[in-house]
């Protein structure tokens, strides 16, 4: 499954998985029917591996899990994000981990169309940033600043060299800005006035 989905859901073919495995095709189709049931083999498996907020997970916390499997979902499906565009049965995969997160912005407070929008937003800063990622590898370079002079940008160089892991720290800190500046959005429920008067 792991080189099905290296090979990206949309190149994936039983020929380039045979050569990929360097087996015959002959012997992949003797494991596997069709390339239909090997893309639902590897559907389920994306499937198997969500892990969905229980629903006394506060909703920030439960947006900020679902980000994280985003990431880990488009990192280890490359192309998922435009297969799920054309095909039902990859954008189930990213659906489900997208209704668990509404159901949770909803009984938090967001409205309808509030929690639409968390979701997308979430959802694209995760797509962004799995894509630049594979653009720099593909580039050569691990980040921009691989690319600036110490001399001319000091402070730029300084500061990438204080985080023990730049790219993980530009991500959980853009998703954290994201999810706490939704609290903005949210409407939590208040509870009734106490009665004025004596008891």
């Amino acid at each position: 499954m792991q080189a099905a989905l290296q090979i990206g859901l949309q190149n994936l073919t039983m020929r380039g998985l045979a050569t990929t495995l360097g087996v015959g095709a002959s012997t992949l189709y003797y494991h596997v029917g069709s390339l239909e049931e090997l893309r639902g083999m590897v559907r389920d498996r994306l499937l198997a591996g969500l892990q969905l907020p229980a629903p006394d997970v506060p909703w920030d916390e439960a947006l900020l899990g679902t980000g994280r499997q985003l990431r880990g979902l488009f990192e280890a499906a490359p192309g998922l994000a435009d297969a799920a565009l054309a095909d039902a049965e990859w954008s189930h995969v990213l659906l489900t981990l997208h209704e668990a997160a509404c159901a949770q912005l909803r009984a938090a407070g967001f409205d309808a169309g509030a929690a639409w929008l968390a979701i997308r937003t979430v959802a694209e800063f995760v797509e962004g940033f799995v894509a630049r990622q594979r653009a720099r590898a593909r580039a050569g370079f691990a980040d921009l600043a691989d690319l600036w002079p110490e001399a001319e940008h000091p402070n730029l160089v300084a500061a990438r060299r204080a985080l023990p892991d730049p790219d993980e720290a530009r991500f959980e800190f853009g998703l954290t800005c994201i999810i706490r500046g939704l609290e903005g959005a949210r409407r939590p429920a208040t509870r009734p006035a106490k009665p004025s008067g004596p008891p």
